[in-house]
């Protein structure tokens, strides 16, 4: 029996282009998708800091002592320091957001700490030097308080509490479930590649 020549029908010549072109595409599409998360997740937080209440949960109110020595009552972004600091850098593997190791707010006070410590909270002893108590009482007459019953000083000390005041992780738990990371990074990558494909 005498063989047949195959017909091929449809687009073949522009499923070769694609088919040829896409693994070039792929990992530029997948790179940006990933990108866009990152900054989204960055996007939640700074929002968060600007509501008080990142990932829907609130943060402590400042002390009376703060508001009366920054003049703001809303914790956390009295310089814009935290919120300026948060970024989104490439990695080998995908992306980071957050605050980097180094990074260095106002007077080059180290940001990454500061934030570890709002973010876990803290009680901090120090010893007060003369120009502090001044200062601690300039403080408390403004406020109406007492030095003797609202210092929480004895001896020359001072005990500090500084309440923790999340607003990474609340953000995290809430938007980076990685069922919902999974999706929407597929999502934009689906979109990507079909704007891509067939181009060039």
């Amino acid at each position: 029996m005498a063989g047949r020549a195959a017909r091929m029908y449809g687009q073949w010549g522009k499923a070769k282009a694609i088919l040829t072109s896409a693994p070039t595409r792929i990992l530029p599409a997948l790179r940006k998708a990933i990108m866009q998360e990152a900054h989204f997740l960055r996007a939640k937080m700074i929002e968060g800091l600007k509501s008080g209440s990142p990932g829907g949960q609130t943060l402590a109110p400042n002390s009376p002592l703060t508001v009366a020595r920054k003049g703001s009552s809303k914790p956390l972004i009295d310089s814009g320091a935290m919120m300026r600091s948060i970024a989104v850098h490439a990695t080998a593997g995908g992306a980071f957001v957050g605050i980097k190791r180094g990074a260095v707010g106002k007077g080059g006070k180290d940001t990454v700490n500061l934030a570890m410590l709002h973010e876990k909270g803290a009680v901090i002893t120090m010893r007060m030097t003369q120009r502090q108590r001044r200062f601690l009482f300039v403080m408390l007459s403004k406020h109406g308080s007492s030095a003797t019953t609202s210092a929480g000083s004895g001896g020359g000390m001072l005990r500090i509490r500084i309440p923790a005041r999340p607003f990474i992780t609340p953000v995290l738990d809430m938007y980076a479930k990685p069922a919902d990371v999974k999706h929407r990074v597929a999502v934009r990558f689906a979109q990507f590649m079909n704007g891509d494909l067939g181009r060039g």
